[in-house]
């Protein structure tokens, strides 16, 4: 066997994850046009962005961030479903 990596390879998009995200995301605030989720992948490792209108951050990140805990948990499992790791932040919409 060699040890040598197929660099053509492109890896699959973590499909479960983002669909996820992007649920809960829509679900959670009054204006669900105006959430937008970037994802960036680095190796195994693939960096949510969240962007939320300002008027519904609270109830994204909830009290003591409770939320967006949550949230982080289960993008997590659905991204080892997917075979990579993941996390999640959320910012104010651009």
């Amino acid at each position: 066997m060699s040890d040598e990596q197929d660099f053509n390879t492109v890896e699959p998009e973590p499909t479960q994850a983002i669909n996820l995200l992007t649920y809960l995301g829509h679900s959670m605030v009054s204006a669900n046009e105006a959430v937008e989720v970037e994802w960036t992948r680095t190796g195994n490792t693939v960096k949510f962005t969240v962007y939320v209108p300002s008027a519904d951050m609270g109830k994204v990140i909830g009290k003591g961030g409770r939320i967006a805990n949550a949230i982080r948990t289960l993008v997590r499992v659905a991204g080892a479903k997917d075979g990579v790791e993941t996390s999640v932040e959320f910012s104010e919409a651009r």
